[in-house]
């Protein structure tokens, strides 16, 4: 424990100093996060820049469908029509179209040039 100061310590296995410096590597991390050091594990965690709460959208895009149920398509539309969501959207890709078949459980896609060409111009545009 001679790091720390405390020489008179015994601590032959050096478990008491490795606990220590996890100890203290823990609360640099929660410092560096902008959280409280000494709070405890019961603080919300913050989320990083850039990450959504997809679990939260998607509970409240059901709250609002009756009897909250509803299919990915009316969700969609439900989280589209939500204004604090909708521009966190990514709609690069609108070339993928939902033909309304499917193929067991799955869903079935038609890929449509003209749509794929018209936002490939337009992503070039934008230099993407």
């Amino acid at each position: 424990m001679v790091p720390v100061g405390w020489s008179e310590v015994p601590d032959p296995e050096r478990r008491l100093a490795g606990r220590v410096q996890i100890k203290l590597y823990h609360m640099r991390r929660k410092i560096a996060h902008g959280r409280d050091p000494l709070g405890g594990r019961d603080q919300a965690q913050v989320s990083a820049p850039g990450t959504y709460n997809w679990r939260a959208w998607l509970r409240r895009a059901f709250e609002t469908l009756p009897d909250k149920t509803g299919t990915s398509s009316d969700v969609a539309a439900a989280l589209e029509a939500d204004p604090e969501v909708a521009p966190k959207l990514d709609h690069r890709h609108p070339e993928f179209v939902d033909t309304g078949l499917k193929r067991g459980k799955l869903k079935v896609y038609r890929y449509d040039e003209q749509l794929a060409q018209a936002s490939g111009d337009r992503c070039r545009k934008r230099n993407c």
